[in-house]
């Protein structure tokens, strides 16, 4: 029975919503058991409040050292000036030493460019 892990962070409950869509879709391999987590909210609470961040969230919080036993991790994130917010989903846990075999093998994340309010998603796959 594959462990699959959907690990997002969320500020304003838009890439929650994609990660609950992306447990839906995993949840249809075959005796898989998907959890769904988040990453902690890095930003002070008062600030996290006044900006209309969603604290709220079902997700329970994730644990880095936690990740190992899951054979699959969706790794779900917004986007902070055109890139990922790797630092909030991927912290330094994912260092080779850190983990056993297995790196993050790829992300799906909401763009919102500039020019345009329609949002888009994107695959990107680690090297």
């Amino acid at each position: 029975m594959p462990n699959v892990l959907v690990l997002y962070y969320s500020s304003y409950g838009h890439i929650e919503l994609m990660a609950r869509a992306q447990a839906e879709g995993a949840a249809r391999i075959p005796k898989a058991r998907v959890l769904v987590k988040r990453v902690p909210e890095t930003v002070p609470p008062e600030i996290a409040k006044t900006s209309g961040f969603k604290l709220d969230q079902a997700a329970p919080i994730a644990n880095p050292e936690e990740l190992d036993q899951y054979d699959a991790i969706i790794f779900g994130t917004p986007t902070r000036f055109g890139t990922s917010c790797s630092t909030r989903v991927t912290p330094g846990c994912w260092q080779p030493h850190r983990t056993t075999s297995r790196q993050p093998s790829g992300c799906w994340r909401k763009e919102t460019g500039a020019r345009s309010s329609i949002g888009r998603s994107r695959i990107t796959t680690a090297q």
